[in-house]
């Protein structure tokens, strides 16, 4: 639903309004995922079955509110040339490919580490309470991007991304750093997630919703090669290597890659 949603925000609203609702529409997540949280506290006596129980009926609810609520637009202009990404957007990409690799390393072991810090079998709940909490933060990424560019948004995402996987390689088993790696977790996930929208959106506002599932798509094959390529090595040195390794090749993205994008024109 993202994709479609992007292309909505950038054909209703005006130029000063977009960021921000682009902003809003990616933070949804954070939301769910302080929902998914507390729906598992509540339930962590009975079988996990009612989390997922919960979820669907939660999803059959939104799906319903989005056939209602969701504002009816006329068909978008014939597109018979295939739309092919231009050389701006090739920082996106790359940005893209890194935040879902470390995402996924994250929530790949953060749960694991705080179990292991003493949270026990409430670890993956408080957890995604935790950074759902702290995601809200995406909902100050329009106003950030109006003055500094999606681009530099992207570079303090992938930072603090970067310093959140450090942190859960180091202290994994202290549950305060723990924690705290999951504060700048959940900041950097969302933040990070909503400057990709804004920042594809400006690259491409003829057709935001097609630059997104290409970024996306780009996203999705690190995110599914990421714990394959982790779990391999973690059998041989253990979690800290591959976690900073992740961190690194973050920050590397962040300072090299990325800002290659920050000529984007200012057109969202």
């Amino acid at each position: 639903m993202w994709a479609p949603y992007t292309e909505m925000a950038t054909r209703v609203a005006g130029d000063a309004d977009r960021p921000g609702l682009l902003a809003t529409i990616t933070t949804g997540a954070a939301v769910g995922l302080v929902g998914v949280g507390l729906l598992a506290l509540a339930v962590s006596t009975w079988s996990w079955r009612w989390v997922w129980t919960g979820t669907a009926v939660l999803a059959a609810a939104a799906t319903a509110l989005n056939l209602r609520w969701a504002p009816a637009l006329a068909p978008a202009p014939d597109r018979r040339a295939r739309w092919t990404p231009p050389v701006r957007f090739a920082p996106a990409l790359g940005f893209a490919f890194a935040l879902f690799v470390g995402a996924t390393a994250y929530l790949t072991y953060a749960t694991d580490a705080a179990a292991r810090g003493g949270l026990g079998g409430a670890a993956g709940p408080l957890v995604f309470v935790l950074v759902g909490l702290t995601g809200l933060a995406g909902l100050r990424t329009g106003p950030l991007t109006r003055r500094v560019g999606p681009a530099r948004v992207a570079v303090l995402a992938l930072l603090l991304l970067g310093a959140a996987l450090a942190l859960l390689a180091l202290g994994s088993r202290a549950l305060p750093v723990v924690l705290g790696s999951a504060v700048a977790f959940g900041a950097a996930n969302t933040v990070g997630s909503a400057a990709l929208a804004i920042w594809v959106a400006r690259i491409a506002p003829e057709q935001p919703s097609g630059a997104l599932a290409v970024a996306l798509l780009v996203g999705s094959v690190g995110a599914i090669g990421t714990p394959a390529a982790i779990g391999l090595l973690v059998a041989r040195t253990g979690p800290v290597a591959p976690l900073l390794g992740v961190a690194v090749f973050c920050v590397v993205v962040a300072v090299t890659a990325v800002p290659a994008g920050r000529s984007t024109p200012a057109r969202a």
